[in-house]
């Protein structure tokens, strides 16, 4: 197993800080009575950050 470099781990934080942020705003979304697809294109921003993340630990 290699060890990721300063650039990578910043990435991976970031893409994992936006994954957990577009959950939390689905969460909220969905409370506040927001537009059914408001919520599913936030959980569709954080799968896709989450395979962004899969992605950058692949390659480095």
């Amino acid at each position: 197993m290699t060890r990721l470099d300063d650039s990578a781990k910043r990435r991976v934080i970031a893409l994992l800080a936006l994954a957990i942020a577009a959950l939390v705003g689905r969460a909220v979304a969905g409370s506040a009575g927001a537009p059914p697809i408001v919520a599913r294109a936030l959980y569709l921003l954080a799968l896709g950050s989450l395979v962004a993340t899969v992605l950058v630990v692949a390659t480095e």
